[in-house]
């Protein structure tokens, strides 16, 4: 690119439809408008996601296309994976956008594989309450439960009226073993009402319409 900057192209080892790429396209879309909304309630620190984009390489054999992002450069970290992992240093704003976000969703998803390099985030995965859409990766209510096996609430989600036993319920009438802590009077500051569970019908019907760069060889 003329100003300089790298990309990267991220080529899946094994052969899957096109539909995966566009679906990780999809996620990173959807994925910053939840960081959107979530920065909207005045957190102490505010999240992002790289802009994501598709690459069909038409003038080599079998068309195959390319996941591409900004070469993110300093400390990447992975806060949290899929499947109930967190990192050692257990930061607050990864686990508590996580949370946010199936709350925020009215249940229906959870963003998870948090990573990147300070709170600017890449290559996310989305539980669907479902199990439907989003890869592979959507391990549906049983990454959404491994997720609260191992998730502790923390100030930023009391702040944020996330630490209600509602909210925390699992699905079978018993609650996840994530403990809450006392609210602080550091956190009132930024609590807010949360969205309707419908405001989710909208974020998912505005996702920006996923575009297919065509790159010949000599760029690719």
């Amino acid at each position: 690119k003329d100003d300089g900057s790298c990309f990267v192209a991220k080529l899946i080892k094994y052969k899957v439809p096109q539909e995966h790429y566009f679906a990780d396209v999809q996620m990173q879309a959807m994925c910053q408008h939840f960081a959107k909304e979530y920065n909207s309630r005045g957190v102490p620190k505010k999240v992002n996601f790289l802009d994501a984009f598709a690459v069909e390489c038409f003038q080599r054999h079998g068309n195959p296309m390319l996941a591409c992002e900004t070469l993110m450069k300093g400390n990447y970290t992975k806060f949290n994976n899929n499947y109930g992992y967190v990192s050692k240093d257990d930061r607050n704003t990864p686990q508590a956008f996580s949370h946010f976000t199936y709350v925020c969703s009215g249940q229906k998803f959870l963003v998870v594989d948090i990573q990147g390099v300070g709170d600017m985030y890449t290559d996310p995965q989305i539980h669907s309450s479902d199990g439907l859409g989003f890869g592979l990766g959507n391990k549906g209510h049983r990454g959404i439960k491994k997720f609260f096996e191992t998730h502790k609430c923390n100030d930023i989600c009391v702040g944020l009226g996330l630490s209600t036993r509602d909210q925390q319920q699992n699905f079978d009438g018993t609650f996840y073993k994530g403990s809450a802590p006392k609210p602080s009077a550091i956190t009132a500051r930024y609590a807010k009402p949360l969205p309707r569970p419908a405001d989710i019908d909208d974020l998912v019907v505005h996702v920006p319409h996923l575009g297919v760069s065509r790159m010949p060889v000599a760029l690719s």
